[in-house]
Formats: C-alpha cells, structure tokens, sequence
C-alpha cells in the first residue's frame, strides 16, 4: 500500500514537471512569434497606407486631367477602372490603391462605381477614371522607378503616362479615324479596348452580372455576351437546386 502511494506521488510530481517544462517552451516560442506577428501586422499597415496613398494621388491627377478637358467634371458621374490588387509594383502588392480611390472619388464596389479588372501581377498598374456625362477619360499608368521602398515620388513623377481623352461612343463614332489612329499608336499603352469597351458599357448601367463578367474577362466583347447569354439561358432552362 505505502509502495502503491509512493508510485503515485512521484507520478503526480512527474506530471507537474511536465507541466511547468511545456509553459517554459510555450513561453519561450511564443515570444519571438508574437513579435514576429506584431512587426507583419505593421508591416502591412504601412504597405496598405502607402499603397493608398498612391490611389488617392492617382484619382487627384485624373480629376486634374479631366478638369482640363471638362471645368464642370462632377464626381458623382465618375466611374474608375484599374488592376490594382492584380498587378504588383516591384514585387509589391497594390489592392491598397482600391481605398485611395474610394476616399477621393467616392466610388465603390455596390454600386458598380469601381471596376477591378484582373490582369497578370506583372502588368503594369493603371487607373482609369471615366466621366460619364462628358466621356471624358482620364488615363494613367504608375512609374516603377518612381516607387521607392519607403516613399512615393509626387504626382508629377509618379506617373509615366497621365493622358485624357473623350472616348464615349457617339465621339468615337463621329470621330473613327481619328481615333483608330489613336488606338493605333496606344495612347492607353495597349489598354484602349479594354478602358473604352467597360466605361461605355458601366454608363449605360449594365448589370451585375455583365459586370462581374468583363472583370473576370478584363475586358468587354462579343465573346462576353454570348457567354453571358448562355449562362442565363443555361439558368433558365437547366435549373438546379445545388
């Protein structure tokens, strides 16, 4: 009996060892982690006020550009078109540029203001902001060497291209040669089709789903239409209840 409690004490005092071993290793690792976290957690908010920052400089040049074009530009009739949060600069990434935009412009994702196109993350980041009531876009294109580790140069630097143009499709209707002349030598650097075919379509209203569709597609074609046209017909005739 006495050996039987004997066993048990050391037991119980192995046990305790045990315990206080393991609170001395998870006391040990946890701190050098938590640090570690503390310092990602600040790294990212500086990335995302930084890349904000950038947004925000982005929809002040366009407003600038467009103003030259259009004194009376009003930005509840702005729409804004980008890749930031697909494209990366320097190996970093950009979707902080998104609430830049939305706290200068006032757009936003509900009401189909903001327009997030995907592209490579090596593409070259663009913004593109569209006045619907002149047509007016205003187009730009973020500079590499101008985005250093720690700051952003100003906006006169930030930007390799900065270009306004009237893009709505009776203007580009009544002015086809001209413009197939523009398109032709990229004023958009390779992004006219896609810049003008989604802000044409977003100043007519279209729906959601059209929308979600060209952002996916990143752009907006014939090929779209018919896509979308087959998924609703798709819905309607093969409805399923999974």
């Amino acid at each position: 009996m006495k050996k039987e409690k004997e066993t048990s004490t050391d037991y119980m005092t192995a046990v305790r060892q045990g315990m206080r071993l393991a609170l001395l290793c998870i006391l040990f690792f946890s701190v050098p982690i938590c640090s570690a976290c503390a310092s990602s957690n600040k790294n990212a908010e500086d990335e995302y006020a930084f890349w904000k920052e950038v947004g925000v400089q982005a929809s002040f040049r366009a407003s600038e550009l467009i103003r030259s074009e259009q004194p009376e530009f009003n930005l509840h009739d702005c729409v804004a078109l980008t890749n930031a949060g697909y494209a990366e600069v320097n190996n970093r990434a950009t979707m902080g540029a998104l609430d830049g935009l939305t706290r200068v412009l006032r757009v936003g994702r509900g009401n189909h203001s903001l327009v997030e196109l995907q592209s490579a993350p090596t593409a070259r980041l663009w913004f593109a902001v569209y006045d619907k009531k002149s047509g007016y876009v205003a187009y730009l294109e973020v500079d590499p060497a101008a985005v250093t580790e720690d700051e952003i140069e100003n906006n006169t630097n930030l930007f390799s291209t900065a270009v306004a143009e009237q893009v709505n499709a009776e203007h580009l209707y009544a002015n086809a040669a001209e413009y197939a002349a523009k398109f032709d030598s990229k004023i958009f650097n390779g992004n006219e089709f896609r810049v003008v075919t989604v802000a044409n379509a977003l100043s007519v209203g279209v729906p959601t789903t059209v929308v979600r569709s060209f952002e996916l597609h990143d752009h907006y074609c014939p090929g779209v239409t018919s896509g979308i046209l087959m998924a609703e017909y798709i819905k309607k005739n093969l409805p399923s209840d999974k």
